[in-house]
């Protein structure tokens, strides 16, 4: 079955993936997303547009990662990952968490507080525990 990745992007300036190969082949990830995706690899960054197949490779080493930088609209990325071990590859699909299931995004975003009473009808020691 494929693997699906949920990121959130509410209340964000930005989202940030970090992919690393923690095996020990070099790993071959290609696809295309449903927004602009921009991507950080070996100091440098491309951004890929909208339905713009891309293609990336992570090697062993130990201290190499690439960065996805999602848009804010974009919702999806079918991926698929390959290696020697596996050339035919497996599907990964990223998923923006609040496209995929809109209650659970909206149980992140609410806002709830607790209501603070008017200090003028507080002795001094309340007054200190709300203020």
């Amino acid at each position: 079955a494929p693997k699906t990745f949920s990121f959130s992007g509410l209340q964000a300036r930005s989202v940030q993936i970090v992919l690393r190969q923690a095996g020990q082949q070099p790993v071959d990830i290609g696809g295309s997303c449903d927004g602009p995706l921009a991507i950080r690899a070996s100091g440098r960054s491309t951004t890929v547009a909208r339905a713009s197949p891309f293609h990336l490779s992570l090697p062993v080493a130990d201290t190499s990662s690439v960065s996805l930088f999602p848009d804010e609209t974009l919702s999806r990325c079918d991926l698929r990952i390959s290696s020697s071990q596996a050339p035919a590859g497996a599907p990964l699909t990223l998923l923006r968490e609040e496209a995929a299931d809109p209650w659970i995004a909206g149980l992140d975003s609410r806002y709830d507080r607790c209501p603070v009473p008017d200090p003028a009808g507080l002795e001094e020691l309340d007054r200190v525990f709300y203020a």
